[in-house]
């Protein structure tokens, strides 16, 4: 079965050596956690759009939105966190196809300004079973 390329959704992956729970309780139901505990010897939360994917430059944009209302030791924790990725997913698809998307520079700026990193993966497709 032929497949395109396609954006999936973003994830927020953040790294500390606290406890990164403040951080989860102030964004609430506005996103969806993947993961909040220890990862190795340090701590690490993962968190998705609970939506689903709007479009990279919207769910970029919410992330922002979030990190910037941080207040108190949630802020505190965001600063000193040594890690603070956006991870943006794709589907390799299996197509001649090819795939483009465009972040807006004020995305970007806004991003930067969060001090986070965006990084791309691309996913394999899934075997269709015959």
């Amino acid at each position: 079965m032929k497949s395109d390329a396609r954006y999936i959704a973003v994830d927020l992956e953040i790294e500390s050596r606290k406890d990164l729970t403040p951080i989860v309780a102030q964004f609430g139901e506005d996103t969806g956690v993947l993961y909040n505990g220890v990862w190795g010897e340090h701590y690490r939360a993962s968190f998705e759009n609970p939506v689903g994917p709007a479009g990279v430059n919207e769910d970029l944009t919410l992330f922002c939105e979030l990190i910037e209302a941080l207040k108190g030791d949630a802020k505190d924790l965001w600063e000193s966190s040594f890690s603070k990725v956006f991870d943006l997913g794709f589907d390799s698809g299996n197509t001649e196809q090819s795939y483009m998307l465009q972040v807006h520079p004020s995305v970007v700026r806004r991003v930067a300004d969060c001090g986070a990193t965006i990084a791309i993966t691309i996913y394999p497709l899934a075997e269709q079973p015959s």
